[in-house]
């Protein structure tokens, strides 16, 4: 018998025992066939999609292994409560150290006495939540809102730098307060101050672990940066800038700024700044209805802007995420269901893909979202209760999402984290398929 012969009837017989062998798998009452030595299903969603050719491949010399199709990334949401005291978990920023383990600041609004408003941060060390007090008001010389609009970074050394927002006593005149933990105590002190000062904050460190802050003050976009010395603050867009900011920083270490433009004579809409290294150039990314509140921004590896934000209309809020591509601004609808999109939380991972955090207003829900290279996945992480205001997503080094988020229903700071899987439906056969073998006459 010729070899050419023999090997078309060598696969012939490949396909027919994998034939049998998905006969096996349905929910019959027989015993598995004999030759079915090994099956291990290590994920089994219910869904069967993109199939692809040359599925059948060697595990080893004798052992082929054949897989379902596309990977797909599959979580499980696990919740925890991180403080339970008062009213505790408003404008929760969160950051993940080199080991992964999550850092959170956050307002503590009411803890029984006046005046209201403390600034909270809580880390867990490996065992358990440690939770303390970085900065309160004193009766006669702040307000009730020290610790609103909190944003969180670590430095090489997984030490803390917190901006924040802190209220006068007389109304309308506030600051804006950076705090950080040199090892041994808190140091806090105040940025900038005048009317309306520091709300939205978003902080960032360069490279140097010197901090940089976009903020709103006096219905206008600012920005601010520590040169080693002293701070040097600046008005970026003085055209309306009371809406939500969003910070980060270039390769080159420039700012680049997302903002939502509102104020005296302005509309609602969302812009987008940067410095060029000798200017600051703003545009408008979108202006329809009125969009760009809870913008989120990250930058991929090409220094290219990516936003996730809230569009609103009369009965109805979306989703949007938008990226510029280096010559126009994508934009599309992730999550139209309703009244979602509120304090959207962006990251993107190793690889450019962004993934968002997310309130579904609703249907009081935090959620989440993906996009898998194809197409977008959404998800619910929590849903007990009215859960998911303030949400901020983090993304450890295995590209985990990591949410922390204020949960109404019980007045406690929230964190969810995911445990991913991405193995497809995998079988492994006791037969010999090798494609240069020729059995002996």
């Amino acid at each position: 018998m010729k070899p050419q012969t023999l090997r078309v009837r060598r696969i012939a017989a490949c396909f027919l025992v994998l034939a049998l062998l998905l006969l096996s798998l349905a929910p019959v009452t027989a015993q598995p066939y004999s030759f079915l030595s090994h099956l291990e299903p290590l994920d089994a969603p219910p869904l069967f999609s993109d199939m692809r050719p040359r599925s059948l491949a060697l595990h080893a010399p004798t052992h082929p292994r054949i897989a379902d199709g596309e990977a797909q990334v599959y979580h499980t949401w696990l919740t925890e409560t991180v403080d339970s005291a008062a009213t505790v978990g408003w404008y929760t920023s969160l950051a993940l150290d080199t080991t992964g383990q999550p850092h959170i600041s956050y307002l503590d609004y009411n803890d029984g006495a006046w005046p209201h408003g403390n600034l909270k941060y809580a880390h867990f060390d490996g065992t358990s939540w440690q939770v303390e007090r970085v900065d309160h008001a004193d009766p006669g010389t702040g307000g009730d809102w020290v610790a609103a609009y909190t944003s969180l970074a670590l430095d090489a050394n997984g030490r803390p730098h917190i901006s924040y927002y802190n209220e006068s006593e007389d109304w309308g005149l506030s600051e804006l307060r950076y705090a950080t933990f040199d090892g041994t105590t808190w140091i806090t002190m105040t940025v900038d101050s005048g009317p309306y000062v520091g709300w939205w904050s978003s902080l960032k460190l360069d490279t140097a672990d010197r901090p940089h802050i976009s903020y709103a003050g006096s219905y206008y976009l600012k920005y601010a940066h520590f040169d080693g010395s002293a701070w040097i603050t600046e008005t970026v867009d003085g055209n309306g800038g009371m809406g939500s900011t969003s910070l980060a920083l270039d390769a080159a270490g420039w700012p680049h700024i997302s903002y939502c433009r509102s104020g005296p004579g302005s509309t609602e809409n969302l812009s987008y700044a940067h410095f060029d290294g000798s200017a600051w150039l703003t545009e408008t990314v979108a202006s329809t209805d009125s969009v760009g509140v809870y913008n989120s921004l990250a930058l991929d590896a090409a220094n290219r802007p990516h936003i996730s934000y809230m569009h609103w209309e009369l009965n109805a809020a979306d989703l949007r995420y938008t990226s510029f591509d280096g010559n126009a601004w994508l934009n599309e609808t992730i999550d139209g269901t309703g009244w979602v999109g509120l304090y959207t939380s962006l990251a993107l991972d190793a690889v450019g893909r962004p993934h968002i955090g997310y309130l579904d207003w609703g249907n009081g829900v935090l959620k989440y979202a993906h996009f898998s290279g194809t197409t977008w996945i959404t998800e619910t992480v929590d849903n007990a209760g009215l859960v998911g205001e303030y949400a901020s997503l983090a993304l450890d080094a295995e590209g985990r999402p990591h949410i922390s988020y204020y949960d109404a229903t019980n007045a406690n700071l929230k964190y969810a984290w995911a445990v991913v899987e991405t193995i497809p439906y995998q079988i492994f056969l006791p037969i010999e398929c090798k494609p240069d073998y020729v059995p002996q006459e």
